[in-house]
């Protein structure tokens, strides 16, 4: 359990730290007439089946299941520069970090609505 908990706060942590280390870039970026670019990070905690598939001369390790399909569908309702945890992760790291909850979402291939929330920012220095 200890182990999870420290995963899924160094997962919302490190998202965090993209959007920070991306803000800087922009920046810089925009001093220099370039583009925007915009991430979305969607986080969500639970069972994974992990592995290499494929065959013997294209090989991929990925991730599946219902936890990794929550984690993508958070990941496209995000806001730009943006970080949406599931509620699985929330009840792990509602005390180490600021959140605010969005309205319920009913993601494809779910039945169950699942409760977003968009992470503001780290509780009290705790990063």
């Amino acid at each position: 359990k200890e182990e999870l908990e420290s995963e899924a706060l160094r997962a919302v942590l490190c998202g965090l730290e993209m959007i920070e280390e991306l803000t800087k870039l922009q920046a810089g970026w925009a001093a220099r007439g370039l583009g925007e670019l915009c991430i979305r990070i969607g986080i969500q905690s639970g069972e994974v089946v992990s592995g290499s598939i494929g065959a013997r001369r294209r090989r991929d390790y990925t991730v599946l299941g219902d936890t990794v399909n929550v984690a993508s569908r958070l990941e496209n309702r995000a806001p730009d520069n943006g970080v949406l945890i599931g509620d699985a992760t929330f009840k792990i790291v509602s005390d180490r970090v600021e959140t605010q909850p969005l309205d319920p979402m009913l993601l494809k291939n779910r039945k169950e609505r699942v409760q977003p929330y968009l992470v503001i920012g780290a509780s009290n220095g705790d990063d």
